[in-house]
């Protein structure tokens, strides 16, 4: 048998295989591409609503400052949910860097720096007051922020 014979039955089968390694190597990373995205996804959606959270928390405070004098009337429950909030929004800061984008950490630091802030208040309708911004600004921020990297 000639060379260019074998070259006739073997090209086939090269290219065959080749094709084939090159299609399982596309929808590998297009599942990786997949995967990193419901991540994502996820990681915004559960920000959002532990945003949400702290926000109606904050609203329902400012309400009742206004009305009585310093929470007398909170509930464990509302703190709680208040406090497990904050956590998510913590914990989605410091492992955002996984798959978060830059402008989406930067939004947490300011975050973190308002929260801070609003301890060091005069008094605690001011406090209240900053961090419901604090909370408006991230929580608005963020929106953004997911649904360009999501879209």
């Amino acid at each position: 048998m000639e060379l260019v014979e074998w070259v006739k039955l073997l090209l086939p089968s090269f290219l065959a295989v080749f094709a084939i390694f090159v299609s399982v190597n596309l929808s590998l990373k297009k599942d990786q591409k997949q995967i990193v995205w419901e991540k994502k996804f996820n990681s915004y959606i559960s920000i959002i609503e532990a945003l949400t959270v702290l926000k109606n928390d904050i609203d329902r405070s400012r309400q009742i400052e206004k009305k009585y004098s310093p929470l007398q009337e909170e509930t464990q429950e509302a703190r709680t949910k208040y406090t497990e909030a904050l956590w998510e929004v913590s914990k989605h800061e410091y492992l955002g860097y996984l798959i978060m984008s830059d402008e989406a950490l930067k939004v947490f630091k300011k975050f973190n720096e308002q929260v801070h802030f609003s301890s060091k208040e005069d008094t605690y309708f001011e406090s209240l007051e900053t961090m419901s911004s604090a909370i408006t600004s991230c929580l608005d921020d963020i929106k953004n922020i997911a649904r360009n990297e999501l879209i």
